[in-house]
């Protein structure tokens, strides 16, 4: 079968498409033929050498698909021949993955293979952020920087549907695409001062949560934006991706002054301030996936009843990878890329307006 393989740490042109095995489910795994597989962040942190859960080289990456299950192992035979979307813990991006039952979500005809890939991961991330950790509830305001990212998107439906304000960082050109998303503030970060922008949007109170994925200084800036009671969520920091391009000591000193510049909150300055601060990594919550089977099956059936609408920015065939590495690096999509075995299904895909 075709694999994507990331031999080593590298540019998007290292990126390989090997011959592999195709894999067998054993007790309550099933296998399934892929249509449609995920592309996130974490596997251009990967390619780079900088996502330390990434499996050794040579590696192949992914943590969701969507397709039909050719085949089970004895404990999961009800799954045989159905149309699902499942979690995966890496080897997805692949034309066959295997992965237990229990990751496992059973999709309506009505629902496309690639719009189901584009749901789990990030809804997921994002109703943890969103609602488990971040408490947010209606008429309270958050801030999502990089609005216009996939978790972006969906925290906007999420914040949405619980009723709240919402105050998104984005390009400028990504602007009125998030407005007609509902995004109800839009700041450009590049050309506009954040802080400034939403102590004017909140009169200067501040708000109720912010969910960051960049990191860094960013830290900093948003603790000062949560009003009290207020609280920071981190799900990444996508401010050090651009070490992988650096030389070896570039990349020690980018990465001290990264260090130098994460903020240093103390239990007592916290209670001193009446705020939170709280982190998400998705791929260190597998183990808790049944408890949340209940709410992910919500954020499935939402899609039904209108307030979830997964947004695919582009689909790229395996063999076009790279590009679609490029293309997520260079911080041009606009919701979720997908990647599909053939260049056939890649074409076939038509954008919505």
């Amino acid at each position: 079968m075709k694999s994507i393989v990331i031999p080593k740490a590298g540019p998007p042109s290292i990126l390989q498409n090997a011959d592999k095995p195709i894999p067998e489910p054993s007790g309550s795994e099933i296998r399934i033929k892929v249509e449609a597989a995920g592309l996130n962040f974490a596997d251009i942190m990967a390619r780079k050498g900088l996502y330390p859960d990434a499996p050794s080289f040579p590696t192949t990456m992914g943590y969701e698909v969507a397709g039909v299950v050719d085949k089970t192992g004895p404990d999961a035979t009800e799954l045989l021949n159905k149309r699902v979307v499942a979690f995966t813990r890496f080897n997805s991006q692949q034309e066959y993955a295997v992965t237990p039952k229990s990751y496992t979500f059973v999709i309506p005809d009505s629902l496309s293979f690639i719009d189901a890939a584009s749901i789990l991961v990030v809804y997921t991330t994002a109703w943890v952020l969103i609602y488990e950790m971040g408490g947010l509830r209606k008429d309270q305001t958050v801030l999502i920087q990089n609005a216009g990212g996939s978790v972006g998107l969906a925290a906007i439906d999420i914040a949405l549907h619980l009723g709240a304000k919402t105050i998104g960082t984005a390009s400028g050109r990504k602007h009125d695409f998030l407005k007609s998303h509902g995004l109800h503030h839009a700041i450009d970060y590049r050309t506009e001062n954040v802080r400034n922008r939403v102590l004017a949007i909140t009169e200067g109170k501040g708000v109720d949560l912010i969910i960051d994925p960049i990191g860094g200084k960013e830290w900093n800036v948003n603790y000062s934006l949560l009003k009290k009671t207020g609280r920071l969520g981190m799900f990444g920091a996508s401010s050090l991706s651009d070490l992988g391009e650096m030389n070896i000591i570039s990349k020690a000193f980018a990465f001290l002054n990264f260090l130098f510049n994460m903020p240093k909150w103390s239990p007592l300055k916290l209670m001193d301030d009446n705020k939170g601060v709280f982190g998400v990594n998705l791929g260190h919550m597998f183990d808790m996936l049944e408890e949340y089977r209940g709410a992910i099956q919500g954020i499935l059936d939402g899609v039904e009843s209108g307030w979830v609408r997964p947004v695919v920015d582009s689909v790229f065939a395996f063999e076009d990878v790279g590009a679609a590495h490029q293309y997520m690096e260079d911080r041009k999509n606009t919701g979720k890329i997908i990647l599909v075995p053939t260049k056939e299904s890649a074409s076939s895909w038509k954008k919505q307006a």
